[in-house]
């Protein structure tokens, strides 16, 4: 997959859209991408992981049906990008498990956007996007899916990332 099609096209307009978008959480997001899923090479990674940020169902369902309605302002802003709709509350009819599992797989903005709300629900403040093992930590602490080790991650992002701008 094109590494600047995929910033430019979906991941920073996602994240603008959720008002969330910091160069450092698109690097997050490619480099959590370059680790799951060679940058897009798979959309079911191991564990059962969805989408190419290898996100669990679990953890998708959680954000989609828990943060998010506890969160009102990020709900709608959800809701708009995903539905072209300005619902601030969760419409359960189309957010079934089975539902949400197949967003993951088919729908680059859903994924992106849940995967960036996954970070987000850390409250912590990101590393710089220069401070690459930082980002490399941060996946590691926070993201559900520890598939690798950080030093993994660093060799990824540099390969699938960099090496690709």
């Amino acid at each position: 997959m094109n590494v600047l099609q995929l910033k430019d096209e979906v991941i920073e307009p996602t994240l603008r859209h959720l008002d969330l978008k910091s160069v450092s959480a698109v690097y997050l997001l490619l480099g959590t991408m370059a680790q799951a899923s060679q940058l897009g090479t798979t959309v079911k990674t191991t564990n059962d992981a969805l989408s190419p940020y290898g996100i669990p169902l679990e953890d998708a369902v959680y954000i989609i049906t828990s943060y998010l309605p506890a969160h009102p302002a990020l709900l709608k802003r959800f809701n708009h990008l995903i539905t072209g709709t300005d619902h601030d509350c969760i419409r359960w009819d189309e957010y079934t498990p089975e539902s949400i599992r197949e967003q993951l797989i088919c729908n680059f903005e859903f994924s992106t956007a849940v995967a960036r709300l996954i970070y987000h629900r850390a409250e912590t403040k990101l590393p710089n996007v220069d401070n690459i093992p930082g980002l490399a930590r941060y996946w590691y602490k926070h993201f559900p899916t520890q598939m690798g080790k950080t030093s993994e991650w660093v060799r990824n992002y540099n390969r699938y990332v960099l090496g690709e701008i």
